[in-house]
């Protein structure tokens, strides 16, 4: 299976030192801790299409699998960074 590199982009966290910006920083990097608890099978899904932006049909061409299944499992990783998030702010989904 064709495997780019599906980690998230990374903002600059090291250049500006600026209260605004080191809360992004750490937003960042609680995003990119949720979205690497993601089983490989649908973190590479979820990346691909909701991170790179890349068509159904493409991320199914580069993971050889159905359009259908690429959906299902995007749809899969979202249910499940909603109720990690949840779980990090403490609220309910």
């Amino acid at each position: 299976m064709p495997r780019g590199n599906t980690q998230p982009r990374r903002p600059n966290c090291r250049s500006n030192s600026s209260s605004a910006h080191e809360a992004t920083c750490s937003s960042a990097e609680k995003a990119r801790d949720v979205i690497a608890r993601l089983p490989d099978l649908y973190r590479d899904a979820f990346v691909l299409r909701d991170l790179e932006e890349m068509s159904t049909a493409d991320v199914a061409q580069a993971l050889g699998v159905e359009p259908a299944t690429v959906r299902q499992r995007v749809h899969r990783a979202r249910l499940m960074l909603r109720g990690y998030l949840s779980d990090l702010a403490g609220v309910k989904p």
